[in-house]
């Protein structure tokens, strides 16, 4: 019997070690997963930062389409009319052109085409005639 207390209480001693020692590890987190969180909410709150100013563009866009909808429709007018896309700061150069106003059609009168083809130009007309030459005299 004395013999079997030995062993008995070896066994329970490395039981009640495994258990606090899993109750430790389970209670304090390790170092690099506590890094890895704080790391990760970091870069979560960055993109958040750097992402806010586009949604409230895009936000914003969406809002002036509604409005320009609602407008149109209390005007009585269908479709609402494509407004050009606004262009951003890095598109414009300082040696592009002036935009230019759109060319509007000449005024035809009704039932005429703008324009009508031709088959081939007009010719020139024929060159004069040669004087004639004078006979020659005998010497």
């Amino acid at each position: 019997m004395v013999l079997l207390i030995g062993p008995l209480i070896a066994v329970i001693g490395i039981l009640v070690a495994v258990y606090v020692l899993r109750g430790k590890a389970a209670e304090k987190r390790s170092l690099y997963s506590a890094q890895r969180d704080r790391l990760a909410h970091k870069v979560q709150e960055a993109r958040e930062r750097t992402l806010a100013p586009i949604a409230r563009a895009e936000k914003e866009a969406e809002k002036r389409e509604k409005e320009a909808e609602k407008k149109a429709s209390r005007h009585g007018h269908g479709a609402p009319a494509e407004a050009p896309a606004a262009k951003s700061a890095w598109e414009y150069s300082p040696t592009a052109p002036a935009p230019s106003a759109p060319m509007e059609p000449s005024s035809t009168r009704a039932g005429e085409p703008a324009w009508t083809p031709t088959s081939a130009p007009p010719s020139a007309p024929p060159p004069p005639p040669l004087p004639p030459v004078p006979a020659p005299t005998p010497a």
